[in-house]
Formats: structure tokens, C-alpha cells, sequence
């Protein structure tokens, strides 16, 4: 996927809701089995970023710890979009008063697959 400014970029939620969806593509990840545990916890983690955007409205974050679900990852690191991942300390701040319940049910999902 792309857009006027990224290239390859592969979870993508619009400001403000609007239209209602999310887009979520690993083309290009060859690394990416068809199926297994990190094919799961790659749909995990873009799930639960693109959720968690989309419903709170936010972007992602180029500081902080890459293994947040809200951390841009401009590389498309593999060991990022498949490895364990939770939310950094301000995601958390930021997102559990927008999300309340939503939030808990997203760590939820992400520690399903640690």
C-alpha cells in the first residue's frame, strides 16, 4: 500500500472514522508463513493496531519502543509486525480513558499471542 507520502506501508486507518475501515495488507512480507503462530501474531498485532487507531482516533508514534502496536514501523521489520508486542506506557495512557473496555479486550488479544 502507499499513499501521497509512504510507500509500503501496511495497516491504514482513516482520521476520524470516516469512511468505517481499516486496511491491513502484508504483501511483500515473504517472510510471512500462509499459516503458524507468527501468521497469528502478525494478524494479531495489526488488528489490534489498527483497532485501537481507528476507535480512538490516533496515529501511530515514531519514539518509544517498537514492540508497541502503535509504533510506526517504517522498515516493516518482520521480528516487529510478528513479535510479542504491548502497549507502550503513553499508548496506554492515552488509549485506555478513549478505549475503556475495548482497550483491556485489545491487550487481551496481544497477550493471547506473547
Amino acid at each position: 500500500m502507499r499513499d501521497n507520502e509512504w510507500f509500503n506501508f501496511y495497516i491504514w486507518w482513516p482520521d476520524g472514522g470516516k469512511p468505517p475501515i481499516v486496511i491491513y495488507s502484508v504483501a511483500g512480507l515473504d517472510e510471512i508463513a500462509p499459516e503458524g503462530p507468527e501468521t497469528n501474531r502478525a494478524l494479531a498485532n495489526g488488528l489490534v493496531s489498527a483497532l485501537a487507531g481507528f476507535y480512538a482516533d490516533v496515529g501511530t508514534h515514531d519514539r518509544g519502543p517498537k514492540n508497541c502496536p502503535m509504533a510506526f514501523d517504517v522498515n516493516r521489520d518482520i521480528e516487529v509486525i510478528a513479535g510479542p508486542q504491548k502497549f507502550d506506557g503513553k499508548c496506554r495512557d492515552t488509549l485506555k480513558p478513549k478505549l475503556g473496555a475495548k482497550f483491556d479486550a485489545l491487550e487481551a488479544l496481544l497477550k493471547t499471542f506473547m
